[in-house]
């Protein structure tokens, strides 16, 4: 007999992402741009899973942060599109709950970031300056 700790909360994310696309499947007819932007969403949490464990490599860390970069932009584009909301205000209040400022002083531009700037090869920093755009 084979003594195997069972990780549950690992087990409840992954039943939950599949409790989804069950629901998805059965939503046929719904609006299917609503329904694509979940989609892109539950792909991010399925590739995300397998790397949410305490002894994941370095690499495995990295290839996490980026794809939680990535779900954070689909997310904005996500909100817009479902809150019918204009992207610039979906911008803007991404800006400010990352406490991004942009400001014009004396003639200068500005631009104060939160200290969590990407340095890694594989990276997807739209969800940092996408914002500042707008």
């Amino acid at each position: 007999m084979i003594n195997k700790k069972i990780d549950f909360k690992k087990a409840e994310l992954e039943e939950g992402i599949a409790e989804l696309e069950r629901d998805l499947e059965k939503s046929e007819g719904q609006d299917p741009i609503k329904t694509e932007y979940i989609r892109k969403l539950l792909d991010y949490m399925k590739k995300m899973s397998p790397l949410m464990v305490p002894e994941a490599t370095q690499e495995q860390r990295l290839e996490l942060e980026y794809l939680s970069e990535c779900s954070a932009c689909a997310t904005r584009e996500m909100a817009s599109v479902v809150a019918k909301m204009p992207v610039k205000e979906v911008m803007l209040m991404s800006a400010n709950a990352m406490g991004i400022t942009v400001e014009k002083k004396n003639g200068i531009l500005v631009v104060n970031l939160p200290m969590i700037l990407p340095t890694k090869a594989k990276t997807k920093a739209g969800y940092l300056f996408e914002p500042i755009f707008y």
